[in-house]
């Protein structure tokens, strides 16, 4: 099931280029896999359960697949390895199907990456930009002011803030950006995944349990990924049924090897949890979130009612929906209604070369890395040789 699942949504990706220009602006990829999936003779109740499993590309885009927009879906058609770094080591990755995944962090990936920035340019941290000014010279220079009252200028400025800090802080530019730009920044949607870490004693879903009454039987190997499709059980803490899903990170080789599940959110659920735990003391956010994922967690291999292994001892969850540099989202995806995100795009990657301002960061990504850490670093190295080209270094690739 999961495998048609996964044929129907990366069918609808050549479908949506093909007719991009055709398929009204308020169809959804849903859409599409309900017809898809009428059209496929299966036991109604197994058609239900292909649909149930679609609403986990809501983990891709941050949003529930009903706002996913059909016509633009081509520009999601970048899960095939968007974390698949060529200078990754084996030791770092492991893999889930045709995906890679980092083991640790991406720590030693950017110390590598910055060493060069780190040696040789002046940068200044925890220093909030509020102005990016175009002074009337030949050729343009660009004067960025900061919240302490100081401002620099240079000849050409690169802006790799999020999408969602463009959306809130246009007014900083000016004069104000082109109208393309300001309507692209505009209307492409950003999206809130969240993620939750719950820690426990010991990786008990990869050890058989000894009580017969709660636990069930223990794949072997654990797969790794574990998928509740609307759950309809937690009635008093998930009302909405809102599915979930997590990944085990203690199937990574050691050290990376640790036993915790990452939980991913999105949408209304993931507003929910971050909006329930926002700003509350440590003990109290453990305790919603340990409640919260407790009637998943139950239903897990070698789960036994009243074993302290089972019972989580660390919480971490992620905000991006309360962080204003965020621009309280996590990053950009492509939703219902949009008419020409395509040409928003183009206008992104295209900058203000007139007054040297570029941007960089995921949603300036060539479209098969929207959205990733890989997209974000080429769209900077595109906007490097934009910025190499226009001092008259070489030509613009």
């Amino acid at each position: 099931m999961s495998d048609l699942r996964w044929t129907l949504i990366e069918d609808a990706f050549p479908y949506s280029l093909a007719n991009k220009d055709t398929i009204p602006a308020d169809q959804s990829l849903y859409d599409y896999l309900v017809k898809k999936a009428s059209e496929i003779e299966m036991d109604p109740n197994d058609r239900q359960l292909l649909l149930d499993m679609s609403q986990m590309w809501g983990c891709y885009i941050g949003d529930a697949i009903d706002r996913q927009s059909l016509r633009f879906a081509f520009l999601e058609d970048c899960c095939g390895g968007g974390m698949n770094l060529g200078f990754m080591t084996s030791q770092m990755l492991i893999r889930y199907t045709e995906e890679s995944v980092v083991a640790s962090t991406f720590a030693d990936i950017l110390k590598k990456l910055a060493a060069p920035a780190l040696a040789s340019a002046n940068i200044l941290l925890k220093t909030l930009v509020v102005g990016i000014e175009n002074l009337p010279s030949s050729p343009p220079t660009v004067s960025i002011k900061t919240e302490d009252g100081k401002e620099y200028q240079f000849d050409a400025a690169v802006v790799t803030t999020p999408l969602g800090w463009l959306k809130r802080n246009l007014h900083v530019f000016d004069p104000p950006i082109p109208g393309s730009l300001t309507k692209a920044i505009s209307t492409i949607s950003v999206g809130h995944l969240e993620k939750v870490y719950l820690t426990f004693p010991r990786a008990f879903w990869r050890t058989p349990s000894t009580s017969t009454s709660t636990s069930t039987s223990t794949p072997d190997p654990y797969p790794g990924y574990t998928n509740w499709t609307s759950p309809s059980y937690a009635p008093s803490t998930n009302p909405h049924a809102w599915p979930q899903e997590a990944y085990d990170l203690s199937a990574f080789a050691p050290p990376h090897a640790h036993p915790t599940l990452l939980f991913y959110t999105f949408g209304a659920a993931s507003a929910h949890i971050s909006g329930a735990i926002h700003g509350q003391p440590p003990a109290t956010q453990h305790a919603f979130l340990a409640a919260f994922f407790a009637p998943y967690v139950a239903r897990l291999p070698g789960f036994a009612d009243g074993d302290p292994a089972c019972v989580p001892v660390a919480s971490l969850a992620t905000a991006w929906r309360f962080d204003d540099l965020a621009g309280g989202g996590s990053y950009c995806n492509f939703q219902v209604g949009l008419e020409d995100a395509d040409v928003g795009l183009e206008a992104l990657r295209t900058g203000c070369p007139d007054r040297r301002v570029w941007f960089a960061g995921e949603h300036v990504a060539p479209v098969e890395e929207m959205g990733t850490v890989t997209g974000a670093y080429l769209s900077g190295e595109g906007a490097a040789r934009r910025v190499v080209a226009a001092l008259g270094g070489g030509e613009e690739v």
